[in-house]
């Protein structure tokens, strides 16, 4: 038999155990070895005006708890919820039924408090979402969960007062081999690297988006189809890409290409390419986004990217 309490946050070290135990393991192989940022987490989640924190015990042993509900109670014009934040069980309990007697008692005990609605949170990957839809749950049909983390860059397409920033990134694209000097910037008005970027956004397959960061643009992807080093056919835009230095390393130049790749395929193309110098470590990258080797010459491989089945 089971039984549920009502806690609080002299029960914080009693939750965090359990909290950490469950969560750290898969599914979910959440990182909580930051003593304090899971403190802070949990408090954060007990110190609302309604927190409601419910555990469930074994009760042949009332002080060990198995499982638990973190959430508040909100009050809708459409009557009271209470909104779930974080629920667990016991890993080692896990398959004995507990998940199903624990959601027992909390609706007996929502309803003696003339609560009428649970919302809670999860991920279609985990088992925890078929459990809550054979429960009786329903996914609210109109909304989704938006996120925003300031550390990663925002992708977005560029805007037209922003395609200046290209001559930039043409010369920041410019392969320079160790032990070579960087040529002047000057070298962008050359005709064969002209054609990247002179006016931009005035073809019909000109497209371009930016990576922001910082406040800044710190990044580009652009194609076109133009008859460049990497031209296969005029039916099939070319790739190019460029990031600020320090901002390299960081899989921006990765979601770059991936984004762009999404949005040629929903437009339709049949494939695009590139051409990138041998010696450039941009081909691991390029391997990686999907593009393979058609041809080469003495300096540079020319790369397609097959878009459509």
């Amino acid at each position: 038999m089971v039984m549920i309490k009502e806690l609080d946050e002299t029960h914080l070290d009693e939750i965090k155990e359990l909290f950490r135990s469950v969560f750290m393991a898969p599914p979910w192989n959440d990182d909580w070895s930051d003593e304090n940022q899971l403190n802070e987490y949990l408090l954060d989640l007990m110190r609302v005006r309604t927190p409601l924190i419910l555990g469930l015990y074994d009760q042949t042993d009332e002080n060990s708890c198995i499982g638990i509900s973190i959430g508040n109670i909100k009050h809708w014009w459409g009557g009271t919820e209470y909104h779930i934040e974080e629920l667990c069980i016991k890993t080692d309990r896990q398959g004995e039924g507990l998940g199903s007697q624990f959601f027992d008692l909390i609706e007996e005990y929502l309803k003696k408090r003339d609560i009428s609605q649970i919302f809670l949170m999860t991920e279609k990957r985990v088992p925890a979402y078929e459990f809550y839809k054979n429960r009786g749950f329903e996914e609210v049909e109109g909304q989704v969960s938006f996120f925003l983390d300031f550390r990663k860059p925002v992708i977005r397409p560029m805007k037209k007062s922003e395609y200046h920033l290209l001559d930039d990134f043409l010369y920041e694209a410019i392969f320079i081999p160790e032990g070579v000097d960087a040529p002047p910037k000057s070298i962008i008005q050359d005709d064969a690297l002209q054609i990247y970027i002179k006016d931009f956004g005035d073809k019909p397959d000109d497209r371009c988006l930016a990576a922001v960061a910082d406040g800044k643009v710190v990044g580009a992807v652009w194609t076109r189809i133009m008859k460049d080093y990497g031209h296969v056919d005029d039916s099939t835009p070319s790739f190019a890409i460029s990031l600020y230095k320090e901002y390299r390393g960081k899989g921006i130049g990765t979601e770059l290409m991936e984004r762009m790749i999404g949005e040629l395929k929903n437009a339709g193309y049949g494939k695009c390419s590139l051409a990138v110098q041998k010696e450039n470590y941009a081909v691991k990258l390029y391997k990686k986004a999907g593009f393979e080797i058609v041809d080469e010459n003495e300096e540079e491989y020319i790369m397609v990217r097959r878009l459509q089945l």
